[in-house]
């Protein structure tokens, strides 16, 4: 009976080490998998709509004393809560671009808002046109930006992943060994 059993050991070795190398043989590639992941737009809509909300309760208290405290809340929620959302969403090259744009577009928009009130304004005036339409630039830089984010780095992917593929692997060691095993991409 052992040596049946030895027999039969022997035989499916050496099947097996008879085989290919594993870059040889041929291995079926599976399709590739599309993935549709969804925007989350109204999530960094609520997120700016929030900092809205703290900035006008921030403006409403001007003479209690704690607008100092909302302004600067509103301020950080402005700067921080989209790319926060695009961080939660595993996306953190469009949280640098949130940020880079919310901090950007603004400057951007006061400074040529600046630029245009000074022009309407002689040496000496009194109209306060700089201000005025430098503050315009800041908003309208900041409504820019937000609609940016949230059309456009707050959008939904396709994504193609190729499947998992396993082959079979058989190598030979030192001493006459045989490895027996599966490899594969993931």
């Amino acid at each position: 009976m052992r040596i049946a059993i030895s027999f039969v050991v022997l035989a499916s070795l050496s099947a097996v080490a008879a085989a290919e190398p594993p870059g040889l043989t041929s291995v079926e590639v599976p399709d590739p998998t599309t993935v549709e992941v969804p925007s989350y737009r109204l999530q960094t809509a609520l997120a700016d709509a929030a900092v809205i909300g703290v900035g006008i309760l921030a403006s409403k208290t001007n003479g209690s004393g704690g607008s100092g405290v909302g302004g600067a809340l509103a301020l950080g929620g402005y700067l921080l809560a989209a790319p926060i959302v695009h961080l939660s969403h595993d996306h953190s090259d469009r949280a640098a671009e949130s940020f880079a744009l919310r901090v950007g577009l603004p400057l951007l928009g006061g400074l040529v808002g600046n630029a245009i009130g000074r022009t309407q304004c002689s040496e000496y005036c009194d109209n306060d046109a700089d201000i005025a339409l430098t503050v315009l630039g800041v908003l309208s830089g900041a409504v820019a930006a937000s609609a940016i984010d949230i059309g456009y780095l707050s959008r939904g992917d396709t994504i193609t992943r190729s499947a998992p593929r396993l082959a079979p692997t058989v190598a030979t060691g030192p001493n006459g060994a045989v490895r027996i095993g599966i490899g594969g991409t993931f």
